[in-house]
């Protein structure tokens, strides 16, 4: 679903399915290093996984997890020089699950910082500038309908085109799609869905 809609955005796609929380971790070590970066405009991270509180689980049914934390830190200029100074957008339907008792996620200091060497930077970025995230949380037990799909994520794709379209900016996007969300379970409280919304961009992100 998401993936039609950004390559209609002008998007590159890579797409990974199921994947174990050490896959994940790898794939996102990965993605910050890549080369690929030097060329993009932005970029932007889709996740759906079951998750505590604090740690995305993947396909794991407990932890240890990835700390939400770290999965920023990845992606900020210290870390992914590249991205420095562009857009870094963040998707992520979490599908609550307990916390386990005694399990330590993935956390900041987990992580090397050794990213592609940049030899001209124009400006001093800020670590955690330019950073935008949208997550959203319901319970897993939604996972046991096998006709589940993300109302979240159904939303998002229609408003991201819908937003084009309106050329609205991407924070207007993510508050009228809230009102969305809103309405939803209004409608259905028996599958409520939480959106939190954090974002440090300098600047008004059109789409």
């Amino acid at each position: 679903m998401l993936q039609h809609t950004f390559r209609r955005l002008h998007f590159m796609v890579i797409l990974y399915k199921w994947l174990s929380v050490g896959d994940t971790l790898t794939i996102l070590r990965e993605m910050s290093r890549s080369g690929m970066h030097q060329k993009a405009d932005a970029f932007i991270c889709c996740i759906l996984s079951r998750a505590t509180h604090k740690d995305l689980l993947a396909t794991e049914s407990q932890g240890p997890g990835i700390h939400f934390d770290t999965i920023r830190q990845l992606f900020t200029s210290e870390t992914c020089p590249l991205l420095a100074g562009k857009p870094k957008l963040f998707f992520i339907q979490s599908y609550s699950v307990p916390e386990s008792n005694g399990c330590q996620g993935f956390r900041d200091e987990d992580l090397e910082t050794d990213g592609p060497t940049v030899r001209h930077r124009m400006e001093t970025v800020p670590t955690d500038a330019d950073v935008f995230w949208s997550l959203c949380r319901t319970e897993a037990r939604q996972l046991e309908n096998s006709k589940h799909q993300s109302v979240y994520m159904q939303y998002l794709n229609a408003a991201l085109l819908k937003g084009q379209k309106r050329r609205m900016h991407l924070v207007d996007i993510l508050t009228e799609l809230n009102g969305v969300i809103y309405d939803h379970n209004q409608k259905h409280p028996q599958e409520m869905y939480h959106v939190s919304l954090r974002h440090t961009l300098r600047k008004n992100l059109f789409i």
